[in-house]
């Protein structure tokens, strides 16, 4: 009796181990490689009613990268870059002074040929980002592989003296690199409005691929 219930056990050892390996298995992480310009922000990811097209997306230049400088753009085609994609939106308001929300979103999509490629692309572009003397380091939230955002404030020239924002946030999802523009009047809401924008992004781009057989 002894043998057959120390048998027993075993068996049930070993398909608690078959069983717990199995639960480790995942699928193999997403990667993108076709249509650039459908991994910049759509109208419908900007969750606010009034935004009008002022470019729609679209495939653009690595020199039309904001802000490119000649070893930034060298950097990030020695690391493969294939595509970019560009995307504009404006909100028009009667008056900016009791606005709220987003008013202005560019969003920016750029394609590399592997995950590790664009990690090391997303260190170029944090470097940027935070280089730049103006801004503040803030939190987008997890989203992503890897994400960093900064914000800077302008005052209107105008009588009023409006506070604008500017938050830019910074995002990679496995092989892509995602920059996002939010400009708005200062209401309080802080990240709040452009973190949402880019998890809309994000979870677009997702779930297109989970649905989508042909996705690599």
């Amino acid at each position: 009796m002894t043998t057959l219930r120390h048998l027993a056990w075993c068996s049930l050892a070993l398909a608690s181990l078959l069983l717990g390996a199995c639960g480790t298995v995942s699928a193999p992480p997403l990667s993108y490689h076709h249509g650039v310009e459908q991994y910049t922000a759509q109208l419908s990811d900007l969750d606010a009613a009034g935004f009008s097209v002022t470019s729609a997306p679209a495939a653009v230049t690595a020199s039309s990268i904001p802000f490119v400088t000649v070893p930034r753009a060298q950097k990030l085609t020695e690391l493969g870059l294939r595509d970019t994609a560009m995307a504009h939106y404006f909100r028009a308001v009667p008056d900016i002074l009791f606005s709220n929300g987003p008013l202005d979103v560019i969003s920016y999509a750029e394609l590399f040929p592997s995950a590790s490629a664009a990690s090391q692309a997303f260190s170029v572009e944090g470097g940027w980002l935070t280089s730049v003397p103006t801004s503040q380091q803030v939190s987008p939230g997890p989203i992503g592989d890897e994400a960093l955002a900064t914000v800077e404030s302008r005052v209107t020239p105008t009588s009023e003296k409006v506070i604008v924002l500017q938050y830019t946030i910074l995002w990679r999802m496995s092989n892509i690199i995602e920059i996002l523009y939010v400009r708005q009047r200062y209401d309080g809401n802080g990240i709040a409005d452009a973190a949402t924008i880019a998890a809309n992004i994000t979870t677009r781009i997702e779930s297109s691929a989970l649905s989508s057989p042909k996705a690599k």
